[in-house]
């Protein structure tokens, strides 16, 4: 996997690619890493605000925030996932600018714990057995998101594409995204 200076590939990026934070120095991060068969623990999504790259992402005791991408980077050095959405422009139909907005409007909004205790609740192997999954994105609530739930919701919502087809956003976790098609990895982010 490639590690790139942020100042690097500044150009390359666009708004509304995708960010994974990977990194295991808290049971809480290797919990939803493992529990989502990934390396990842957080999501978020770019946005270009007044010549910045703003990451975009749903924080846990602080919930929706848009935060310094170089500051981020540099806090939390070779932690940070760059991946390019929609590569090849494959979905005509995804409206790049469309998701970032809808991504924006959880900004100041609480956090999603209700979804994400659920959501961890439904990784149980009892639960998971007895429990049917309700694959219909229709039927949200009206919870704030958590980080990837909201990435898949801006993507579907505002975008018009949904990232991780037959999964529910509510249910979406950061390694489901890594793993759809609608992204692809780019590089690890350096200060």
């Amino acid at each position: 996997m490639p590690t790139l200076r942020l100042a690097d590939v500044d150009r390359l990026m666009l708004p509304g690619d995708l960010l994974l934070y990977h990194q295991d120095d808290s049971l809480r991060d290797v919990a939803i890493a493992r529990g989502g068969r990934s390396t990842y623990c957080h999501a978020g999504m770019l946005d270009r605000d007044l010549g910045e790259w703003r990451v975009l992402q749903m924080l846990m005791w602080r919930g929706g925030r848009s935060t310094s991408l170089a500051k981020e980077v540099a806090k939390n050095r070779g932690c940070w996932d760059w991946f390019s959405t929609n590569p090849g422009n494959r979905w005509h139909e995804f409206n790049r600018l469309g998701a970032v907005k809808w991504m924006r409007h959880y900004v100041n909004r609480g956090y999603g714990w209700g979804h994400l205790i659920a959501d961890g609740i439904l990784h149980l192997p009892i639960v998971r057995f007895l429990t049917p999954v309700n694959c219909d994105d229709e039927t949200e609530d009206w919870h704030p998101p958590f980080c990837s739930e909201a990435v898949s919701a801006a993507c579907r919502k505002g975008g018009g594409v949904d990232p991780v087809p037959h999964l529910p956003d509510r249910l979406t976790e950061p390694g489901d995204l890594a793993r759809s098609l609608f992204y692809e990895y780019r590089a690890t982010l350096m200060p």
